[in-house]
């Protein structure tokens, strides 16, 4: 975006009737508590082609009545992870373990990872803070749930996991023709509802974003070397399909030279 849309109003921002008292509107307005100046502001649908996703932009003009104001904006992927926000991720494979690691590095707490096999080890050293291959052993609400897996069954139990204004992430795909259960719907409608979203990617943009984790590795804020777990020659490739079917490993590399 190349600036901002001044507010229609002199002197004032309009706010919601209950802005004093409703819990909803604490982030905002406990945001400005202090000094009276608006920090920080969240735009919940950026819409299309508005700005390249997971980017951040700064020294953009705040078109309004005064001059020289600017403000930093912040693009995020489709889970849109803030920091502090709770994420669950179903599957703990090579995809699983990448989105714990972004979870992580973008500052979320906890991250959980739950998977059918043991992946405590690999789940720690990616970042998570829990690991459950039990679950029942899962009892709180979770702001973000991202499924790598792509199990109905999975997804009717995990729906009812996600927090009041959560959102559930579809990365991995159902059998085609497959209905996703939610066995109480009306829960889809606590606090600010929560929002279902199928993503293709999770909106990467490799021309931009390889760069930043070239960048990030470089200075010691990305590790991604322990995400390959096994490495097979070209002639042991059925060896390699084996691992990958129990469900053991992370990222599998062939060498193919």
């Amino acid at each position: 975006p190349s600036d901002i849309t001044k507010f229609d109003s002199t002197n004032f921002i309009p706010v919601p009737s209950d802005w004093q008292s409703s819990t909803d509107n604490a982030a905002v307005r406990d945001n400005a508590s202090t000094s009276g100046q608006l920090k920080i502001a969240t735009i919940v649908n950026r819409g299309s082609g508005i700005g390249t996703a997971n980017r951040t932009y700064t020294g953009v003009p705040v078109n309004g009545d005064g001059s020289g104001a600017e403000a930093t904006i912040v693009i995020n992927n489709d889970a849109k992870v803030k920091m502090g926000e709770s994420v669950l991720v179903l599957g703990c494979g090579g995809v699983g373990l990448s989105v714990i690691k972004g979870a992580s590095l973008a500052g979320a707490a906890p991250v959980g990872g739950y998977d059918i096999e043991d992946k405590t080890e690999l789940v720690n050293s990616h970042g998570g803070h829990n690991f459950y291959d039990d679950w029942m052993s899962i009892s709180h609400a979770w702001d973000v749930i991202i499924d790598t897996v792509g199990s109905s069954r999975l997804f009717g139990e995990a729906i009812d996991k996600l927090a009041s204004g959560g959102r559930y992430v579809l990365v991995g795909q159902p059998k085609p023709d497959t209905f996703l259960p939610i066995k109480n719907a009306l829960s889809m409608f606590d606090g600010t509802g929560k929002t279902i979203i199928a993503t293709q990617g999770g909106q990467t943009n490799p021309d931009v974003d390889i760069h930043r984790y070239y960048r990030m590795y470089n200075n010691g804020l990305f590790d991604y070397t322990n995400l390959v777990t096994h490495r097979f020659e070209l002639d042991d490739v059925n060896e390699g399909i084996k691992i990958l079917e129990s469900g053991t490993a992370g990222r599998i590399l062939l060498d193919i030279c």
